[in-house]
């Protein structure tokens, strides 16, 4: 097992549409929009470089619980996609917590 620590090579923050947003704020409210940021990012994890998502409060001024979100599915049946990413992490983190979740090796552009 390897003792490589992942770690983060790429950060994107998630824009979506304004059709989409409109769509993130009717259905997991205006305060994901409005108090938590979304990122698409790359890891190095067994020297590949895998996608995921990080979402979090806007705030920094505290720490927050970390929940670790682990998709299932089969290849890219499953896969996370940058609109599901912000309205269900985001509602996670409107409500105070930092969201990590991975793709599968592979998946979304990531090594594999």
């Amino acid at each position: 097992m390897s003792k490589e620590k992942p770690t983060i090579l790429e950060k994107e923050i998630i824009i979506l549409t304004q059709s989409q947003n409109k769509l993130i704020a009717s259905g997991w409210g205006q305060e994901v929009l409005d108090n938590t940021i979304g990122e698409k990012i790359f890891y190095k994890s067994d020297g590949l470089r895998v996608r995921g998502y990080i979402s979090s409060p806007i705030d920094k001024s505290k720490k927050y619980p970390c929940v670790i979100w682990n998709r299932g599915g089969i290849g890219n049946k499953g896969v996370i996609d940058s609109f599901t990413a912000r309205g269900i992490f985001g509602q996670l983190a409107s409500w105070g917590y930092v969201v990590f979740a991975t793709q599968y090796r592979g998946n979304d552009g990531g090594d594999g």
